[in-house]
C-alpha cells in the first residue's frame, strides 16, 4: 500500500450561511481510507466530503487527513474566505409620487453584484439594472434580488405611494 495523495476541492470564497461541499480526492482510489476533517468552523466530518456553513464572515482554515489501512496518512489544507452577502439598501422608502408620475428606485449596493433582478416587473423601465425608473399606476413595493460573483444572494425592497392630485 502507497500512502494516499489527497487533495481537498472545492471553491476558495463561499457565502456567508450557506452550506457547502468541500471534497476529499485522493490520487489512487483506495477503498479503506478513513477520513477525518476539521472545518475550521468548530465542526468536524468523517465523510469523503465534508459539508459546512460558516456563520461569521472571515477567512478559514479546511484541513483533512486521509488514513489508509496501514495506517499511511496524508493530509491536505484549503484556506476559503467566507465573504459577507451582499446589500441592496433603499435610499429613501417609502418613495412618493403623483398619480401618473415616476421615479427612480435608488439604492445603495454593497458587494461584487453581477445580476439584478427587479419583481414586479410591470411598469419599470428595465428589470436587471441597478437604479430603475418605475411608474406604477397604484402603491407598489419592488423588491430588487441580487447576486454577487461568489454566488451569494440578497435582496432589497422599496415601495413606491401613489397618491392623487388634490
Amino acid at each position: 500500500y502507497k500512502t494516499p495523495v489527497l487533495t481537498i476541492g472545492g471553491r476558495d470564497t463561499i457565502c456567508l450561511n450557506a452550506a457547502e461541499t468541500f471534497n476529499g480526492l485522493i490520487t489512487l482510489p483506495d477503498s479503506t481510507i478513513k477520513w477525518a476533517w476539521v472545518l475550521g468552523n468548530g465542526t468536524t466530518s468523517q465523510l469523503q466530503n465534508g459539508i459546512a456553513t460558516y456563520s461569521d464572515t472571515g477567512d478559514y482554515n479546511i484541513q483533512l487527513i486521509a488514513t489508509n489501512k496501514l495506517g499511511c496518512a496524508d493530509t491536505a489544507s484549503h484556506s476559503v474566505n467566507v465573504a459577507p452577502p451582499p446589500t441592496a439598501i433603499p435610499v429613501a422608502n417609502p418613495i412618493t409620487i403623483i398619480s401618473g408620475g415616476s421615479a427612480q428606485l435608488n439604492m445603495t449596493y454593497t458587494g461584487a453584484i453581477t445580476t439584478y433582478n427587479w419583481i414586479p416587473t410591470q411598469r419599470l423601465d428595465c428589470i436587471n439594472c441597478p437604479v430603475p425608473i418605475a411608474n406604477p399606476q397604484a402603491t407598489t413595493k419592488y423588491a430588487v434580488q441580487i447576486l454577487d460573483r461568489y454566488g451569494c444572494r440578497n435582496k432589497g425592497e422599496v415601495t413606491v405611494h401613489v397618491v392623487c392630485t388634490g
